[in-house]
């Protein structure tokens, strides 16, 4: 019974705290989901952004091959066909068949060792147009070994002013000194529709460098920094560093924060960059985190709010059975335990002290000439004389295990576990000075006020066989101290003597207490 009460009051308390786990609960797994959601963001960023590089890549490298592989064979069929002796229609005809004819691509151009044209293969004709001043001219020229050359970008005289890049190749006389170069304009122009139509969000770039960090192309809105160079030497160390590789850093030129995917293009002096804005990344994740917190947060919320509702139900059902449980154990006029508790109380406290050979005292309490104050003031007045007198035993109570009584009428049992009969009897003399503090008028007591008699009995001094028997042994005391005269206690015992100290030097100061006899029935003033 008890351990089902106990359980009953800790029940709120225990809603309450699993509420708040679900809760957390809920919490702790909606920001797992968020994690993961954030991560597969990434994740397919990234996987997106290297298909991307991937795909251009090679696209670029193909290219980059078959115009290289084309400049090679202009050089090599013009050691063979000695074309100075051809005529010129045939020398063009014979050499444009190997030559490179994408539209991505310009024509390819035969350059002597002072930068005029001597050749040019494709539609396009530069007349005596020199272009020593050009870098790719002045590398092939100053470098015998530098083999196939990347130019840097410039706006091409041939092409009204396009952006291109030059890939040039030296050729040398026989001997090994200049003989001029063979060079292929590349417009940038081709790499931008090459990444046209890519979706890399709002900030996100696709940009193609030269491996000394030259900006060669960057879209979207990349002419006003094609030829310009990487301000950050640790940005570009890294893809200088690597073939391929993934970092996050702020934007080489507009300080965007990006997620950079870079790729070398084969064997080229170029690294293609795709590289998605982190603003752009997020948007969408930040988009179902809020819709993912905003539900988890109402979930949690819901829970919380219905277990507090659930929780303060509770607290009222165990108020409401608390205070029935109390109407049924108490005495409703004087808010002591009932007869009824009373009997609940006895058993468990003989029982324990019969295990414990420990010892336990009653204290039975009667009012004096209770009737008579009855038909004298009224009972209205009685009930406020029981109320007053059940007040002073109660505060007798000196430990939660001491349990105070209303027996029934005037009658009032105090229970005192683990005491002895001699504490027991000095309790019984506070309470009877107590009860005279109150200075409550009788005119039908000699004393001239209300007074009270108590009988004393202690398991340890009566032998009694069970509790009723020692119950009757404090009820057969409280006789024999009204025998002797009222206001008084005497102990059931033996004949000690415990005398009361009273205020008033013309009454008695004292009373012996009666033998151990048959007990009279129980009974009132």
């Amino acid at each position: 019974m008890n351990k089902t009460k106990d359980l009953s009051r800790r029940l709120p308390q225990m809603s309450m705290r699993i509420s708040i786990l679900l809760a957390l609960s809920t919490y702790a797994i909606c920001v797992a989901i968020l994690f993961q959601i954030w991560n597969d963001a990434w994740q397919h960023e990234g996987d997106e952004a290297n298909n991307l590089s991937l795909v251009i890549e090679r696209d670029v490298s193909r290219n980059l091959d078959l115009y290289n592989l084309s400049l090679q064979r202009v050089i090599e069929d013009l050691r063979q066909s000695q074309p100075d002796a051809l005529a010129e229609d045939f020398r063009q005809q014979m050499l444009l068949d190997h030559a490179a004819t994408s539209e991505a691509f310009d024509s390819i151009f035969v350059l002597d060792k002072s930068g005029k044209v001597t050749i040019s293969l494709g539609h396009r004709s530069h007349g005596s147009a020199n272009f020593s001043d050009r870098d790719y001219f002045q590398v092939q020229r100053d470098n015998p070994a530098v083999g196939l050359y990347v130019s840097h970008p410039y706006n091409s005289r041939s092409a009204g002013g396009a952006p291109s890049i030059a890939l040039s190749r030296r050729i040398s006389n026989p001997d090994g000194s200049f003989a001029g170069i063979v060079v292929g304009a590349v417009r940038l122009s081709y790499f931008e529709h090459l990444v046209a139509g890519l979706d890399l969000g709002a900030h996100g770039i696709v940009a193609l460098l030269s491996t000394d960090g030259t900006i060669l192309m960057q879209c979207p809105n990349g002419a006003d920094v094609v030829g310009e160079k990487i301000r950050d030497p640790v940005i570009f160390s890294r893809m200088a560093a690597a073939q391929e590789g993934t970092f996050i850093d702020s934007g080489m030129i507009d300080g965007v924060r990006r997620l950079y995917r870079f790729r070398h293009i084969g064997d080229y002096p170029l690294i293609v960059i795709v590289a998605p804005s982190t603003e752009d990344v997020l948007a969408t994740w930040r988009a179902k985190a809020w819709l993912i917190a905003s539900l988890m947060a109402l979930l949690g919320a819901a829970i919380i709010f219905f277990a507090i509702l659930f929780s303060r139900e509770l607290r009222r059902r165990q108020a409401a059975e608390d205070r029935l449980t109390l109407m049924v154990r108490t005495d409703a006029l004087t808010g002591l335990y009932n007869r009824g508790e009373l009997n609940l109380m006895l058993a468990t406290e003989w029982n324990r002290a019969s295990r414990s050979a420990r010892p336990l005292s009653l204290l039975f309490i009667d009012i004096d000439h209770f009737k008579s104050y009855n038909d004298i003031y009224g009972h209205q007045a009685g009930d406020i004389a029981l109320i007053a007198v059940a007040k002073v035993i109660g505060s007798c109570s000196r430990r939660s295990s001491d349990v105070a009584t209303r027996y029934g009428g005037e009658e009032f049992v105090l229970l005192l576990p683990d005491t002895d009969e001699k504490s027991a009897a000095e309790i019984g003399q506070k309470l009877l000075a107590s009860v005279r503090s109150l200075d409550i008028p009788h005119a039908g007591d000699p004393c001239g006020y209300v007074t009270v008699s108590i009988g004393v009995a202690c398991s340890a001094s009566v032998d009694a066989s069970d509790v009723q028997a020692l119950l009757k042994a404090a009820d057969h005391a409280v006789y024999d101290a009204k025998e002797a005269g009222r206001n008084r206690l005497c102990v059931a015992s033996s004949h000690r003597e415990y005398p009361l100290k009273l205020s008033r030097s013309d009454e008695p100061l004292a009373c012996s207490a009666g033998g151990a006899h048959p007990a009279p029935p129980l009974r009132g003033g």
